[in-house]
């Protein structure tokens, strides 16, 4: 009787450590389980609550998007080196951000810009340690 608890307490807590862990994980899975529509979609959706897009820009946009987001999936799927890689996917985003200010206004580039300054910032702060926002 006394192995078993012990062997059912064990067991108990193992699996409390083991949810623990994945419940504090990022849920980054999410959108690799979207469809390039979709994710072209919810893209397109940020960034036109973010800058106030018309109804032509917005669709402008959700081509942009897909189109990219094509491209970096493919990119994905047929890169073995990493090096390489990641300067593709450097030019990629900076043709994006072309492509993006072409159908944009002044103002919208300006939020544009500060935007991704930001994002920036964010993930420096976790590279270098930080938290994902502040808690005050």
């Amino acid at each position: 009787m006394k192995f078993s608890s012990k062997l059912m307490f064990s067991f108990l807590m193992l699996l409390l450590g083991v949810s623990s862990i994945y419940a504090q994980r990022p849920d980054r899975g999410n959108m690799e389980k979207l469809s390039p529509e979709e994710m072209a979609q919810k893209q397109t959706e940020r960034l036109s609550e973010a800058l106030e897009l018309t109804e032509t820009q917005y669709s402008q946009v959700y081509n942009i998007a897909l189109e990219f987001i094509n491209k970096k999936q493919e990119l994905r799927e047929n890169s073995t080196d990493r090096e390489a890689m990641r300067e593709s996917s450097k030019q990629l985003r900076e043709e994006e951000t072309t492509a993006l200010k072409a159908v944009l206004t002044e103002a919208q580039i300006v939020k544009l810009e500060a935007m991704k300054e930001e994002m920036q910032d964010r993930r420096g702060s976790r590279e270098r340690g930080g938290s994902r926002g502040s808690r005050n």
